[in-house]
Parts: structure tokens; sequence; C-alpha cells
């Protein structure tokens, strides 16, 4: 038995290590110090071209039912709220996330492609890698109508949940993550 947990155990450690072995973030261009400015930034997502689970976001959104489209809704508010939450948090010194339009900076988190995981992988891998939902796309911040940052971000992985819902706040939390990891 002591074995078995074991196997399990490494085994699920292996697909962690190698799930976040792709993950990159580059900063395609602009001055990353604006983010250190003691200042605030609107943010919103952007899925105007994004790919969801291998088809286009409206192509998705057109065969869910009238529940999934309100949850998506309710979803992507607790996403923006716990990447706003994280980045502020990373960033207490400097640019502070907020709700609104009145900030004289705006972040857009275009995303390009988004994989909102698999319940049933996060049970089996019980939060270690397996199941989890996976994105990539760009940050940019503007100052009125001018890109100051673009950041591009790839194979980002959040952790594995029991839900769709904690699964894509998992995702948007990391690209805080892998993101700030690259502009600090």
């Amino acid at each position: 038995m002591k074995k078995i947990i074991c196997l399990s155990f490494v085994l699920a450690l292996s697909v962690f290590v190698v799930a976040n072995a792709k993950t990159t973030a580059t900063i395609v261009s602009g001055d990353k110090s604006v983010v250190k400015q003691a200042t605030t930034c609107s943010v919103e997502f952007d899925f105007t071209d994004a790919s969801l689970e291998g088809k286009s976001f409206d192509g998705y959104m057109a065969e869910k039912d009238a529940k999934y489209l309100e949850d998506w809704k309710s979803d992507m508010a607790e996403a923006k709220t716990q990447f706003i939450k994280r980045w502020n948090k990373k960033n207490k010194k400097g640019m502070q996330l907020v709700e609104g339009d009145n900030a004289p900076y705006k972040m857009v988190v275009k995303v390009r492609t988004i994989d909102t995981g698999n319940s049933a992988m996060s049970v089996i891998f019980g939060g270690f890698g397996g199941g989890g939902a996976n994105m990539s796309g760009e940050l940019f911040i503007y100052q009125d109508a001018n890109p100051v940052l673009n950041v591009d971000f790839n194979d980002v992985n959040g952790s594995s949940e029991y839900t769709e819902t904690r699964r894509i706040k998992s995702v948007f939390s990391e690209v805080v993550d892998v993101v700030w990891k690259k502009i600090k």
C-alpha cells in the first residue's frame, strides 16, 4: 500500500512539473517600471479573439444554456476580483488595480486561449497540476490610448480545483504570478 501511495505521489508531482515546464512570460514592448509607480489602473478581461476549449469564444458560448452564461458572468467577476487582489498584494507600493474606468492607466488582459480544465482529473490528482485550467494571452497597460507595457504569457496553469469557477479564478491568479515574475 505504501508503494502505491508513493508511486501516486511521484506520478502526480511529475505531472505538475511537466505541466508547468512550458509556462512563459515575455515582455514584448514597453517599460516595466510603469508598474512601480504609485498610481491606479483599471482592469478588464478581453475574450474577443479567444479560443475557449478549442472553439471560438462566441461559438463556445452559443452552445451553452442561459444558466451557464449567467454563471460565466459571475465567474468572470470573481476572477477579476481575485486578479485585482493578487496583483495589489504583490505590488503594495506600486500600481494598484481598481474597479471602474476612472484610473489614469488601463490594463487589458487579452485572452488568446483558455482551457477550463477537468473536474475528474482534479479529483484524481487532488491539487497536483492535473485538471487545472490553462491560459495564454497578453497583458497590456495603456495610458490614455497609448500602450506603455505589453507582456505575452503562455501555458499558464491554474491549480486543480473541483469546480470550473475555482479553476478559472486560479488560472487568472497564476497569470498575475507569471507576469509579476517577469516585470518585478
